[in-house]
């Protein structure tokens, strides 16, 4: 499948797709083309539960709905030179904390 689009349209893009997803970019590095979120998200993306895209284990309940969910997001647009093939990338990193016990972080899938 192809696409008539630019990476600089890609780029442009990125923050449109994080707020729609109920994340505001708070990292940038326009050299690289990278940007991403990184922060402590509770209970909902954009009006749905976190358990809908995050398994963190359940005691009473599923644990990603009631935990601070501790979230690193990053994107990438990539251009080969010699194909002029765009690679756009997501890649993130997940853990759930209780609100009730601090000290205890669960990793989430």
């Amino acid at each position: 499948m192809s696409f008539a689009v630019t990476p600089e349209r890609i780029w442009a893009a990125l923050p449109k797709a994080y707020k729609r997803v109920g994340l505001t970019v708070n990292a940038v590095d326009s050299a690289t083309r990278s940007m991403g979120f990184a922060g402590v998200v509770r209970r909902q993306l954009a009006g749905t539960p976190m358990s809908k895209f995050f398994a963190c284990g359940n005691q009473m309940g599923e644990n990603a709905d009631v935990y601070d969910i501790i979230l690193f997001i990053g994107t990438q647009v990539a251009s080969d030179p010699v194909t002029h093939r765009i690679t756009v990338s997501t890649n993130l990193r997940v853990s759930a904390r209780s609100p009730a016990f601090a000290t205890t972080t669960t990793v989430c899938t």
